[in-house]
């Protein structure tokens, strides 16, 4: 049976009472409020079910990923959906206008949560763009890779070390965090009394 609490004296009641069991208060206005608190519920619960929600994986950068990451003035991002192998962008799908709700890292694999608003169009300067940061951050692993014998006879071992350490460096940071750009869209918002956190 569902309880109410008597507005007067706050003893429990059920909602079968129509006085309260302690001081002989009237408890239909807590009943009433009680009905408005559960419609509520069940719209809130039905609205939550209706919205349409997505989510991405990715193992070790392998799967279907939002890169490119832009912020809206309403709140809103806009991002796009990526094929990607160890996190390199290899086939676009779809863009879409999301409202990010949460990222969790767990042995590799990545969930970003969201809801979308709307897809919208897929532009080709946000795809070059994406595949130019991608060549940006390999380029210099390449090439170092296939030069190893030169820039070790030039610099020496040390030297030419730190530098294949510095350009897996910069192709790690292009690779997994300019390309995405999504570190502001999951960060906690503020918890306000009269808003939901998302």
């Amino acid at each position: 049976m569902e309880t109410i609490n008597c507005p007067s004296c706050n003893v429990q009641n059920t909602t079968a009472d129509d006085a309260c069991k302690q001081c002989g208060e009237s408890l239909a206005a807590a009943k009433l409020q009680h009905s408005i608190d559960e419609i509520n519920k069940a719209t809130a619960k039905m609205r939550e079910l209706t919205t349409p929600r997505k989510s991405f994986y990715s193992i070790n950068g392998c799967g279907t990923m939002l890169l490119d990451y832009r912020a809206l003035s309403d709140g809103t991002f806009e991002a796009v959906r990526w094929v990607t192998i160890i996190g390199l962008p290899i086939i676009p799908l779809e863009a879409y206008v999301i409202e990010p709700e949460s990222q969790e890292h767990t042995y590799g694999r990545e969930t970003s949560k969201f809801s979308i608003v709307r897809k919208t169009s897929l532009s080709l300067a946000r795809i070059f763009r994406t595949y130019g940061l991608a060549v940006v951050a390999l380029l210099p692993i390449v090439v170092g890779s296939l030069n190893s014998s030169w820039i070790n006879r030039t610099l020496g071992g040390p030297l030419a070390a730190l530098a294949m350490l510095l350009a897996i460096v910069w192709g790690g940071y292009l690779i997994f965090f300019r390309l995405k750009n999504d570190s502001k869209a999951y960060k906690k918002k503020p918890t306000h009394k009269s808003a939901h956190s998302v």
